[in-house]
């Protein structure tokens, strides 16, 4: 019985070795879905196609208004009165702030994505950058290394940090003292059957988990443009879809026009 235990558990800890490596790679996916792929697509979108969105929702933003200033003017004019303009442009100021802070939002979204790519690393650098931060990862992040100290905890907001603002020096720097000046050494032997079974367990539901969330973001804005980002034939349609939009809602804001121009 002894020796078939003892190969039991061995090979329980060569799983548990292997679903850690699987939920490794899975984890640094995800993570560079979150911190490098989907700030580069939403920065390449705008670029792309989202400026050009904006500039038709100014114009929905334009109709609407004028469509409630045609509502205004002829409910003084119901009522027998002449339209106060000053008073009606003062009601739609007040109705319309939310647009405004909207049309503000997207307006620095657009801006913000063009400094984000002018600002890109070369492919050579980047590159360095990501294989740190991964090596990093896979050596302090708590979801792989659940028993660190909270010496590595410091360590890995530090790795982390730097990786946000792109700082590969001080990336450089935490790589080196990790390998060299203090011990790495989070897991506990354990030789118990039941206890080995509950981490396979776990580490099962966790690859799981972390799967789902891949499968998911994948479909999620702005992950589902990726195809059309890729393919110059499809932005190109989309762009002739929106020009199509700001043209019919150009005629619709002049034709409104006229009409306000006939009730006042």
């Amino acid at each position: 019985m002894i020796p078939q235990t003892h190969t039991l558990t061995n090979d329980l800890k060569k799983c548990i070795n292997k679903l850690k490596e699987t939920y490794a790679e899975l984890f640094l996916t995800f993570d560079n879905m979150i911190q490098v792929q989907k700030p580069n697509l939403e920065a390449l979108y705008q670029k792309e196609i989202g400026q050009f969105e904006l500039e038709v929702f100014f114009l929905h933003c334009d109709l609407k208004r004028l469509q409630r200033k045609k509502e205004l003017i002829q409910a003084a004019l119901n009522r027998n009165e002449y339209p106060n303009e000053k008073q009606i442009d003062k009601i739609l100021e007040t109705e319309f702030e939310e647009w405004k802070v909207s049309l503000r939002v997207w307006a620095e979204s657009v801006e913000s994505s063009k400094k984000h790519l002018n600002s890109q690393m070369s492919s050579e650098v980047s590159k360095q950058l990501t294989s740190l931060y991964h090596a990093l990862a896979k050596t302090l992040h708590p979801d792989l290394n659940p028993n660190q100290t909270e010496v590595h905890k410091g360590l890995w907001y530090s790795a982390l940090y730097a990786y946000e603002n792109r700082d590969i020096d001080a990336l450089k720097t935490l790589w080196d003292y990790v390998t060299t000046s203090i011990p790495i050494n989070f897991e506990k032997e354990e030789s118990h059957l039941e206890t080995l079974m509950q981490e396979r367990e776990t580490w099962e539901v966790k690859i799981n988990k972390i799967s789902s969330k891949i499968s998911n973001l994948s479909l999620d804005v702005p992950f589902r443009y990726k195809s059309i980002l890729s393919d110059p034939a499809q932005i190109e349609n989309k762009r002739n879809e929106i020009e199509g939009l700001k043209k019919n809602l150009q005629m619709q804001i002049e034709q409104l026009k006229a009409n306000i121009n006939l009730l006042t």
